[in-house]
């Protein structure tokens, strides 16, 4: 950032000087059925949906989405313990944090659902996904955004499934993504009392 510094285009900034062609995504879904659908929850600015280009953010910064990437970065939320209270929060839609994020894919207006009241989230799991810009497959034809979906259940909001460069508006995708693996929990779904028993035994934030 600092080589740019005699140019004086703009003030050095951040606390890295290169970036990489890929990032780790971790992708938090829930459901009120074990069996799914399994919907994902829109951050405001970080990579999520396929579908969604990337934001220009200065001169604010988004502190949830950037914790977010840096948690990322560990093996296990161990490393990153405020995010237990912040999947139970998600659970309870405490509208202090749901407010947080881009929107809510269990509240009632979600998607033109005209106030019609859903069930609420009481399954929830994290997990990570490489994300590159997307790259047009020869011919114009390949599957599109998602090349290995998490599980065989149903997942909204991802801008998977689809099976040409195009959706049906015939918009390109924004991004590619590949499932890398299951952060939590290893096995099964997490639920309030999961997520209160790991926050009582370890003290998280």
């Amino acid at each position: 950032n600092s080589s740019f510094d005699p140019l004086r285009l703009i003030n050095t900034y951040g606390a890295f000087g290169t970036v990489e062609e890929e990032r780790h995504e971790l992708i938090i879904s829930a459901a009120s059925d074990i069996d799914g659908p399994w919907k994902e929850y829109a951050f405001r600015v970080k990579p999520g949906d396929v579908m969604k280009a990337p934001k220009f953010i200065s001169p604010y910064h988004y502190r949830l989405d950037w914790q977010m990437w840096i948690a990322s970065a560990c093996q296990t939320l161990d490393r990153s313990p405020w995010m237990y209270t912040f999947l139970l929060k998600l659970l309870r839609q405490e509208p202090d944090v749901t407010a947080l994020l881009e929107n809510d894919p269990f509240a009632a207006d979600f998607d033109g659902g005209a106030g019609i009241q859903t069930d609420g989230p009481k399954y929830i799991r994290v997990d990570k996904y490489r994300y590159r810009f997307h790259r047009k497959t020869s011919g114009g034809k390949g599957k599109q955004g998602e090349t290995d979906a998490s599980d065989d259940n149903n997942s909204e909001g991802s801008g998977e499934g689809k099976s040409s460069d195009t959706d049906v508006r015939g918009r390109a995708p924004y991004w590619d993504r590949e499932h890398i693996r299951r952060v939590f929990p290893r096995q099964g779904v997490a639920t309030e009392l999961i997520l209160e028993d790991i926050i009582g035994r370890t003290g998280s934030p």
